[in-house]
């Protein structure tokens, strides 16, 4: 089964996009994927316009991951420890918390007696 938890980058005031440019322009793991507001990334089954996407290139499994900037927070899939800790990183130089969500259909029932 392929979990999808979600993670959050927030903060009070929300995380400006000059402040996001500023980090990412010292890091040279990101990319763009496009500035054409009919380009789209897709998670999954999930799809985000890409107006505000970056792209994660440093996972080492050689996966490209999505960080959508929003006017309220970062989102980010999660979808392991290494990218946790990432998002934990990030949340730290931006004086900001990380949100972790569960989607209940990813979380294996109980067994039953």
């Amino acid at each position: 089964m392929q979990y999808f938890d979600e993670l959050y980058i927030v903060r009070n005031p929300p995380v400006t996009p000059a402040q996001w440019n500023a980090l990412i322009r010292q890091r040279s793991d990101f990319s763009l994927p496009g500035n054409s507001m009919d380009c789209h990334v897709y998670v999954g089954d999930v799809e985000l316009n890409a107006a505000g996407v970056y792209i994660w290139l440093g996972h080492s499994s050689g996966q490209q991951l999505p960080v959508q900037l929003t006017p309220r927070h970062l989102y980010i899939p999660g979808i392991d420890s290494e990218t946790v800790v990432f998002v934990q990183s990030l949340a730290f130089q931006l004086d900001a918390c990380v949100v972790h969500k569960v989607h209940p259909m990813n979380v294996p029932a109980a067994a039953t007696p």
